[in-house]
């Protein structure tokens, strides 16, 4: 960028096509984000205010969020929050990006399951996307939520203040099952790390910034969905369900890897594109 007069537009459109030679998919959509964080505004202001030129500092901050983004890291990564359900999540490069099909899985829990006092699990929290928003949306539940990393838990922990329900939850190191003491829930919900070890290959660059404990599994992508349907059995109370998100195809995989330990009720819910991703179970 030399010297000139730099206006709203004509930075939309240079960042846009920066971005397309970088093959970074949504190129308009993540510089009218990155460019709206700068100017503290919505994007909407954006297209009333085209003519706007930037000052010097804000070309400098500007400057620096497209190097990032074009680096390879998301613009959640960028911006250092992604926006989750109705709030804002802090996230970094100890937990995964919260991503629309997790807002599905939070409402189909909210749908099936009472209002009444309910104790929850919430597994693989990573920011804890899932159990702060199920203690927003049900002030009367407490939830557990686990998490291997402690780095992902700090910042769990951080969101859960932020959000104002750090009293409902409890965070606990614990891989899967291990460090968890004995106890009954009304629900387990987890989305727990799912592409297989083969698809790294396949993966979009921004996804490969995540931690990759969070993204891949072992035994095509079921390694972790075998932990949950061989042990929930010990913490899930009599009437209790489980709640999952998975990968495309893995449905029915899943679905017999339960059966197999005696589970027998199933309903399978679609994401936004029409691919099976959630799955209800109850024994």
């Amino acid at each position: 960028m030399n010297e000139q007069v730099w206006t709203v537009i004509k930075l939309l459109n240079w960042t846009q096509e920066f971005f397309e030679k970088k093959h970074i998919d949504g190129a308009r959509l993540d510089a009218e984000i990155l460019l709206a964080r700068v100017l503290q505004c919505e994007r909407i202001f954006l297209y009333v205010n085209f003519e706007k030129p930037l000052t010097k500092a804000e070309l400098a901050e500007y400057k620096a969020l497209i190097v990032k983004r074009a680096s390879g890291q998301s613009v959640a990564y960028v911006l250092g929050e992604k926006h989750f359900m109705d709030f804002n999540l802090k996230v970094n490069k100890h937990v995964l990006v919260p991503r629309p099909e997790t807002e599905l899985l939070v409402e189909f829990v909210l749908e099936k399951s009472d209002e009444k006092d309910l104790c929850v699990l919430d597994m693989c929290t990573g920011s804890g996307a899932i159990g702060i928003a199920l203690a927003k949306y049900r002030s009367n539940w407490q939830i557990t939520s686990t998490d291997i990393s402690a780095e992902a838990l700090a910042v769990a922990r951080e969101n859960a203040d932020t959000q104002q329900v750090a009293a409902q939850i409890n965070f606990m190191q614990s891989d899967m099952f291990k460090n968890l003491p004995v106890a009954k829930y009304d629900i387990i919900v987890a989305n727990p790390p799912y592409i297989p070890l083969s698809d790294r290959d396949k993966l979009a660059p921004e996804v490969l910034c995540e931690p990759h404990t969070a993204l891949f599994a072992q035994d095509e992508g079921l390694y972790f969905y075998k932990i949950i349907a061989s042990q929930a059995g010990l913490y899930l109370s009599e009437a209790g369900a489980i709640f999952l998100e998975y990968g495309i195809e893995q449905a029915q995989a899943i679905v017999d890897i339960f059966k197999a330990q005696g589970y027998s009720q199933f309903e399978i819910r679609k994401d936004y594109a029409g691919i099976d991703r959630m799955l209800y179970i109850r024994r």
